[in-house]
């Protein structure tokens, strides 16, 4: 199987920490280009420092908050205007908080799917 991602570029939610880093980091090992998008930009810069660029890759960050779409849309847009396309999307963010699904509130899974 060809798995073979060099020339792509991912834009990758979450992507300083958790699922969102894995994800990151197993498609710079197959070759992509890694845009992370988290809130936090010291954490960014670390997971960007942590990527596999052998192939050439020119991996980068985009500071925004998924609570602030527009604010996302404008990051996203500006890259893609600047860098060109992107190929790849995973589409993650921290979701609702860990806990006891029978103690829930009906807000806390609303907050969590409307943060994807």
């Amino acid at each position: 199987m060809n798995l073979d991602l060099t020339g792509k570029t991912a834009l990758i939610g979450g992507a300083s920490q958790g699922l969102g880093f894995a994800s990151a980091y197993e498609l710079s090992e197959l070759g992509a280009t890694c845009i992370l998008v988290s809130r936090n930009e010291e954490t960014l810069k670390k997971a960007v420092a942590h990527l596999d660029s052998s192939k050439g890759q020119k991996h980068a960050y985009l500071v925004a908050d998924y609570t602030n779409p527009t604010q996302v849309v404008a990051q996203v847009e500006e890259y893609i205007k600047t860098n060109g396309p992107i190929e790849i999307l995973i589409n993650n963010s921290g979701g609702p908080a860990a806990g006891n699904i029978l103690t829930m509130k009906t807000e806390d899974f609303e907050h969590g799917f409307k943060m994807h």
